[in-house]
């Protein structure tokens, strides 16, 4: 069995980093690859606490009752705020977690009300974006 390629290209493929200092850390200015979206259904059942808390220690279940635009990803500082573009448009979303999973080669994970927003319905499970920071 063979590997679609056109996901395959989208998770491989990088901008050229542009560095800008945010929160005393150097961070490439945009990115580009392939994200993923997160809920608490699919995340809480494997965290023992009840709270289902973030890398940032906000609870999920409360980030969704409240309706914050909340995202994961490893290469940005905790509670940075980025832009994510994709077929549909652009959306500001919060880092409020680490994520997703190295191995799955994506580079953020958001919140699917972002996600549908910005890449279409749930059930692509992926889409291309681009991520830019947004200087505080």
């Amino acid at each position: 069995l063979s590997r679609p390629t056109s996901l395959h290209s989208a998770e491989v493929a990088t901008s050229k980093p542009i560095s800008v200092e945010s929160f005393g850390k150097s961070i490439t200015k945009r990115w580009q690859g392939v994200a993923s979206w997160y809920d608490e259904k699919s995340s809480c059942h494997v965290n023992p606490d009840p709270r289902c808390p973030t890398a940032s220690g906000a609870s999920l279940y409360q980030l969704i009752r409240d309706g914050v635009p909340y995202a994961a990803m490893w290469d940005v500082p905790l509670h940075s705020q980025v832009e994510v573009c994709g077929r549909g448009g652009c959306q500001k979303v919060d880092i409020l977690d680490r994520g997703p999973a190295r191995k799955l080669n994506r580079l953020i994970d958001l919140n699917p009300d972002t996600f549908e927003a910005i890449c279409g319905d749930l059930a692509l499970g992926v889409c291309p974006v681009s991520v830019n920071p947004i200087t505080p």
